[in-house]
């Protein structure tokens, strides 16, 4: 793996739990191991960011951004749009 850069984002896999706070994570075709206290799963996908260089390498998960619920997209689409009160007034 080249040299890591501050806000690099590196994409993991979970290889497996070592001990209860150590991790071998595979990024790229690099397998290095990783200390956590966070649960994570074997074959779990992480987004990282470099966050500090050096001697000790510090990543930090990149939290994945929220599903959108189906339900309420569904509704969204299927329910009409009010419109404002002046054009409805105005159609009439």
């Amino acid at each position: 793996m080249p040299p890591w850069q501050l806000g690099q984002r590196v994409d993991a896999i979970v290889l497996s739990q070592i001990a209860q706070d150590r991790l071998a994570l595979k990024i790229g075709t690099t397998i290095l191991e990783a200390q956590s206290s966070l649960e994570v799963s074997v074959g779990q996908q992480l987004s990282l960011e470099v966050v500090q260089t050096g001697k000790q390498i510090v990543l930090r998960i990149i939290p994945n951004p929220p599903q959108a619920d189906p339900v309420m997209a569904s509704l969204r689409t299927m329910v009409p749009q009010q419109l404002p009160l002046q054009l409805v007034f105005a159609r009439l």
